[in-house]
């Protein structure tokens, strides 16, 4: 099975950029994540960050959810 995108430039250049770049897109939200993950196991965080971390969290993972990704 082959799959093809094809856009047309330079009319679509920021969907073609968009695009060839969503690997890029898809590390930054895995690496946030990480530091996410890292902030709250690791660090002491009862000045009330532990709640504004808890909420990005689980507000980027649901967001991935409603669209159907995995990062």
């Amino acid at each position: 099975m082959k799959a093809k995108l094809e856009f047309e430039l330079p009319e679509e250049a920021g969907a073609f950029e968009d695009a060839a770049n969503v690997w890029k897109y898809k590390s930054v939200v895995r690496s946030a994540l990480e530091s996410i993950r890292g902030e709250l196991k690791y660090n002491d965080n009862s000045d009330g960050g532990e709640a504004v971390l808890t909420w990005m969290r689980d507000m980027i993972i649901r967001e991935l959810d409603e669209w159907g990704l995995d990062v």
